[in-house]
């Protein structure tokens, strides 16, 4: 037989105490959380000042990083042999290259979403690619058949955007202090 719930409750019993007590633990305890309440208030004021002291450097250094990455990017775009049929670069310190972006269903230039919905909806076929009950564009499925509907797309005004971006992976190894300088 399975004890009740009840039955399992240990019953602790608090100690008798004075109004005295009451007033000398609540005394206590006020004085416990005003201490741990200065205690974050300074520690906030040193993570700040810490914080403080760092951003300009910190600044300098995310506009150096990107203003070389530009200028990696415009060699990269300049110099694709290199890259032969590959897409990244392996470098001693870094790996360099380019990324493709995953699909993206947009409509063609001077459409809008609402353009593309009406036009798909008066073609044949066209509707299993609005969802409803409040007719939107459904991208999934455009993307799910793009290869066997590329002609209704290109008619409607949908396209399918892929964009090519530039990285850059720094390799985690320590740099010597007088290279990074």
């Amino acid at each position: 037989m399975k004890p009740s719930r009840s039955s399992l409750r240990i019953k602790v019993q608090a100690p008798e105490l004075t109004h005295d007590d009451v007033v000398r633990i609540t005394g206590e305890i006020a004085a416990a959380h005003h201490a741990l309440q200065l205690d974050v208030d300074q520690m906030n004021k040193k993570i700040d000042a810490i914080k403080a002291a760092h951003q300009v450097r910190q600044s300098a250094l995310a506009e150096e990083i990107k203003t070389k990455t530009a200028v990696l990017e415009r060699w990269a775009i300049n110099h694709r042999e290199i890259f032969g049929d590959r897409r990244s670069l392996d470098l001693p310190r870094a790996v360099i290259g380019f990324r493709t972006s995953t699909p993206a269903v947009k409509p063609v230039k001077g459409m809008t979403i609402g353009d593309v919905i009406e036009n798909l909806l008066r073609m044949p076929g066209g509707n299993r690619f609005v969802r409803y009950p409040k007719p939107e564009l459904d991208k999934q499925a455009v993307l799910a058949e793009r290869d066997a509907f590329s002609d209704l797309f290109e008619k409607v005004g949908i396209q399918i955007v892929q964009e090519e971006r530039f990285f850059i992976e720094a390799k985690a190894e320590e740099v010597p202090a007088h290279e990074f300088n």
